[in-house]
């Protein structure tokens, strides 16, 4: 919502509408984890789906569940399969919050907020993803994960307590307060410990949105410059992006195929 003073239009406006917010020059680093939704217990990713279709889909808060059914799973066709790679334990406690498909559809909806800041405007965007899924916490690489880097914190959420304690943690954790502490004093993101970050191409062109992105990919095995780099892919995906956009803005009616399921 928005009550037309402190918020004067709807924030997916920047996204959707040919609208450029107030101090849009000025430079912004954003950017999420790959697996943000899995923090939220209470908040399954099969009910994100829903209510993101609920309220952006024609049609769908009234039809019956075959037709809710079918309309899910025909946008959830464009995200990728989570696989989980973390304990056996960890992994058997995250599918009961969504299914493989549902949890990164989860991620993307809770991330479009990236979109509505990395609308357009002159000030440069830089944008980042962020992988600690190696870390072997019993969460992974979810939300909040980097402010544990950022502040130094340990957490068994987020890293396994003897990685946490590795010099590859820290040193992982020190480019991104490099990155984080350059970006304060000068807008522009910079590490000795990392590659140079280039801005983000902040237009209205969902399936160039955003990229390129800096890939933050946490390894145990391998230095932290061979895992960290600039991406001309956005996660999960351009396409699935486009998808939710598209979903978004334009709030279309039910697929014809699954209306037609609404005998049923």
């Amino acid at each position: 919502g928005y009550d037309g003073e402190v918020l004067p239009r709807p924030i997916s406006d920047p996204l959707c509408e040919d609208y450029t917010v107030p101090n849009a020059d000025k430079p912004m680093l954003v950017g999420s984890l790959t697996h943000e939704w899995r923090y939220f217990p209470n908040f399954p990713g099969r009910n994100m789906t829903d209510r993101f279709l609920r309220e952006n889909m024609k049609g769908f808060a009234a039809a019956n569940p075959a037709v809710q059914n079918c309309s899910a799973q025909r946008m959830l066709q464009k995200f990728p399969v989570e696989e989980c790679k973390l304990a056996a334990g960890a992994c058997a406690k995250l599918a009961k919050r969504g299914s493989p498909k549902m949890m990164p559809s989860a991620t993307a909806e809770y991330s479009l907020g990236d979109g509505f800041s990395l609308g357009p405007g002159s000030g440069p965007r830089f944008h980042y993803t962020i992988d600690i899924e190696a870390a072997n916490g019993t969460c992974g690489s979810c939300h909040t994960g980097d402010n544990r880097l950022l502040f130094g914190l340990a957490g068994a959420d987020w890293v396994n307590p003897e990685i946490g304690e590795s010099k590859v943690w820290t040193t992982f954790g020190d480019m991104l307060q490099e990155y984080w502490l350059s970006f304060a004093k000068t807008g522009v993101p910079s590490s000795d410990l990392g590659p140079t970050w280039k801005p983000a191409y902040n237009s209205k062109d969902v399936r160039n949105w955003a990229v390129p992105v800096m890939f933050f990919n946490f390894s145990t095995t391998a230095s932290i410059s061979s895992q960290t780099a600039m991406s001309s892919a956005a996660y999960p995906s351009s396409e699935a992006q486009a998808t939710l956009t598209d979903i978004l803005c334009k709030k279309p009616p039910v697929p014809g195929q699954c209306a037609a399921l609404s005998s049923q």
